[in-house]
This record gives structure tokens, C-alpha cells and sequence, in this order.
């Protein structure tokens, strides 16, 4: 049996996991709906990372597919970094992949840099260990563990911080030197460039 992204149980499960959490944050922690807002889409975001890292997920293996632990983690692990494979098209890809996490995170929390190096290289290694569970429940090599897509997620989710920041200090100015009205949203986006810039 193979679990695709069309898969639609899965995605009620994480609809409601999704309001389960604006629920938490609007009712507990008494975030804003602008910032709820922001969370739905950094949301969205996530789910679409996780149908394009994923899936399909293979629940059951053919006997002549399968593989032993030890040819699982010979062919399909790989711990050696090579920087250059970054201008092949699954280097770039795990790149932009990633800057939207670096960029969309800066919304919902004050990060430094430091911190995003910290996020970006836990997401995607939360990512690549999935894939290699999935791998070895299945016995089947589908996907792969490579530290080269943890490096190159990790770098994409620094271009991402270091755009918001690029950006937070362009709309501060462009607020200042315009005197833009401040709504909701344009009012939180301000506060959160001011904590950033």
C-alpha cells in the first residue's frame, strides 16, 4: 500500500491539528488573530515541505524490493559532504526549499542568527530522519539520509533570515520616509521588523 500527498485522511488529520494549534494560541497564549494569521501560512508552508519530502510513503514492500539493514544504510546513507553538489539541481532545490522557513519563522519568533542555523539544521534533520525510519520500517530505498540535504537546507533557511532582514530594514525605512499608516497587519509587520532590524 502506498500513501500519497492525495492521501485525504492525512489531511484531516492535519486540519485539525492545525486548528487544534490556532486554537491554543488564540485561547492560551493569547496570540493576536494577525499573528494567528501568519501561523496558518507558515503552516501551509510546512505541510507542503513535508508532501514534497514524504511522500509517497510506502506502507508495504514487495519481497523482491526489499532490502537488507545493511544494503539500506550502504547505498542509502550518505555522511560525506560534498559542498559542489550544490549547483546540481537537487543541491539547489534543498536550498529554496528552505528559505521560506528563514524567512517565514522571523514572523512568529524573534530569532538571531545564531537561532536559525539552530532551526534550519533541526528541521531538516527531523526531515531526513523521518525519511530514514520510513526507509527501514519498509525495507524499501525510496529515500535517503544525505548530510549534504541537511547543509543545504540549513544554508537555505540562513538566506531566508538574512532576506527578512534585508526586508525588515527596507520596509522601516519605507514606512519612515512615506508615513505609511500603520493597520493591523502593517502594524505587526512593523513591530516584528523593529525587533529584527
Amino acid at each position: 500500500m502506498v500513501l500519497t500527498p492525495s492521501f485525504i485522511p492525512i489531511w484531516i488529520v492535519f486540519f485539525f491539528v492545525g486548528a487544534a494549534l490556532c486554537l491554543y494560541l488564540r485561547k492560551i497564549k493569547s496570540e493576536s488573530i494577525v499573528y494567528i494569521m501568519f501561523f496558518c501560512i507558515y503552516y501551509i508552508y510546512i505541510l507542503f515541505v513535508l508532501a514534497y519530502t514524504q511522500f509517497p510513503i510506502y506502507l508495504t514492500t514487495p519481497p523482491e524490493l526489499a532490502m537488507s539493514a545493511e544494503e539500506l544504510l550502504s547505498y542509502n546513507v550518505n555522511l560525506t559532504p560534498d559542498i559542489l553538489s550544490i549547483l546540481s539541481e537537487p543541491g539547489i532545490l534543498n536550498v529554496v526549499m528552505t528559505v521560506p522557513f528563514g524567512f517565514g519563522l522571523c514572523f512568529l519568533k524573534q530569532v538571531s542568527l545564531k537561532k536559525i542555523i539552530l532551526w534550519g539544521f533541526s528541521f531538516s534533520f527531523i526531515l531526513e530522519s523521518l525519511q530514514l525510519i520510513n526507509m527501514m520500517i519498509t525495507r524499501y530505498s525510496f529515500r535517503s539520509f544525505d548530510i549534504n540535504d541537511l547543509l543545504f537546507n540549513t544554508l537555505g533557511a540562513v538566506i531566508g533570515y538574512l532576506l527578512f532582514i534585508l526586508f525588515a530594514k527596507s520596509f522601516l525605512k519605507i514606512v519612515k520616509r512615506w508615513d505609511i499608516g500603520l493597520g493591523n497587519i502593517n502594524e505587526y509587520i512593523y513591530n516584528v521588523s523593529y525587533n529584527h532590524h
